[in-house]
């Protein structure tokens, strides 16, 4: 910090000044995603999956974006969708008020209770959860959300859970996208490493292990921009001598959420079930 901004700002003269990264690509450090081949998850608001790869990386067909990492030399890839926690919030002010008592977290856990009682698949339920259009792996602002399947012997905790599987699915199109990048470069990617808030909840990663069919790997931190942006400012003013010692000493890998290889079959039928209905009712998608 300058004399003069010291004297603009009422900062302290000398302060030291750090240039960060996007939210995004500081969860990625936070995450640990410092590695070619290395995968982030981010479940928040959106659901975006980011793989980092050393030098430019793009898609065949250029299907997802690509920018430069907080890590020197490393890219990243992103597919992203629109649905994420924004989508269960939606689901829960409609539809669960009586789970949740003056606006206590403890209702998300109430709504897990009540999804675990039904059996992967929701029992032939299905949600295409684009209520708020979508952006990958297909891009149209326009799109719809849809429930099929529905019968008299679904119950709410069976649109719970598919609200869960929903988004599950969307990510896994995602995902899709990020090995046909890593196929490209003759890479192999390395196992998922989940933030954001919706890594809270306890039921959502072992839908998402189970559809993505890929072990999923939980941080301490679950705010993970925060504590890579705090790790930038450590590199910045030398409290860490780089990245790699800055993961070593603030990254720590929890719980591994391994696939249930019993509901694998149910989830493949699940995600062919779910991309067939999204391309059957496309046409219908209207604003």
């Amino acid at each position: 910090m300058t004399e003069e901004a010291a004297e603009a700002t009422g900062l302290a003269a000398g302060t030291p000044v750090v240039y960060g990264g996007g939210d995004s690509h500081c969860a990625l450090l936070g995450l640990g995603i410092i590695h070619s081949g290395d995968v982030g998850m981010l479940l928040g608001t959106n659901g975006t999956l980011r793989a980092a790869f050393h030098g430019f990386a793009t898609h065949p067909q250029h299907k997802v974006w690509v920018q430069e990492h907080v890590v020197p030399g490393m890219f990243t890839v992103s597919a992203s969708t629109m649905a994420g926690a924004s989508v269960l919030e939606w689901f829960k002010d409609n539809f669960c008020p009586d789970l949740f008592k003056d606006g206590d977290a403890t209702g998300y856990e109430a709504i897990e209770q009540v999804a675990a009682e039904v059996r992967p698949g929701s029992d032939g339920l299905i949600f295409n959860p684009y209520i708020f259009g979508e952006r990958s792996p297909f891009l149209n602002p326009n799109a719809t959300g849809t429930f099929a399947g529905i019968t008299g012997f679904h119950t709410r905790a069976h649109f719970l859970r598919s609200v869960l599987e929903g988004v599950a699915c969307c990510l896994a199109n995602c995902m899709e996208l990020i090995e046909q990048v890593a196929l490209t470069r003759r890479e192999a990617l390395g196992t998922v490493r989940l933030g954001g808030g919706g890594s809270r909840l306890s039921l959502w990663p072992r839908i998402i292990a189970g559809v993505l069919d890929r072990p999923i790997v939980l941080v301490g931190q679950p705010e993970v921009g925060c504590l890579g942006a705090a790790m930038l400012a450590g590199i910045g003013t030398g409290a860490y001598d780089g990245p790699q010692d800055a993961v070593q000493q603030c990254v720590h890998a929890t719980t591994t959420v391994e696939p249930d290889p019993k509901s694998r079959a149910q989830y493949l039928r699940l995600l062919d079930r779910f991309n067939r209905l999204r391309l059957a009712v496309e046409p219908e998608f209207y604003r």
